[in-house]
């Protein structure tokens, strides 16, 4: 998936690693 921001990326990780 393309993300809008960096920020929104790296906020995407950490639930997938939480998850």
């Amino acid at each position: 998936k393309r993300f809008k921001t960096l920020a929104d990326e790296l906020l995407t990780q950490r639930k997938i690693e939480e998850d």
